[in-house]
């Protein structure tokens, strides 16, 4: 199986991968109860991000019609990336009413990232991307 960098053409089949490993796991129920707004929301929750690591970061693609993705923030440079742009609006845009507990879920990542690297930009710190 062939691992390609990821294009921007590739965004919303990384943030529909990247939802889909999410659906089940328990925080993701607790963000959104119900499995079908969850089966929606998620992926535009992980579009945000998926956007910003193609500029300030790398995505890695495992197959013609990816079955795996990884997607990574540079933290090893002396200044973490910025935060999304419009992060705020976007992410209300993205998450509906469940945008609180997104915000949430945000600031325990924030609360809890190690203290030995660079301090990432809000709405970054620790989100499993």
């Amino acid at each position: 199986m062939e691992i390609v960098h990821a294009t921007p053409t590739d965004t919303d089949a990384v943030a529909e991968l990247v939802g889909s490993a999410f659906h089940d796991l328990d925080v993701a129920r607790w963000l959104i109860d119900d499995p079908n707004q969850r089966a929606k929301v998620l992926p535009a929750n992980f579009a945000i991000y998926v956007e910003h690591a193609m500029a300030h970061g790398e995505i890695h693609l495992a197959g013609d019609e990816p079955v795996a993705v990884a997607v990574w923030f540079h933290q090893d440079r002396e200044l973490a990336p910025p935060p999304p742009a419009d992060y705020d609006t976007r992410l209300q845009a993205a998450c509906g009413r469940w945008v609180d507990r997104f915000r949430e879920l945000d600031a325990a990542f924030d609360a809890h990232h190690p203290h030995d690297r660079p301090a990432p930009s809000p709405g970054l710190s620790g989100h499993p991307s």
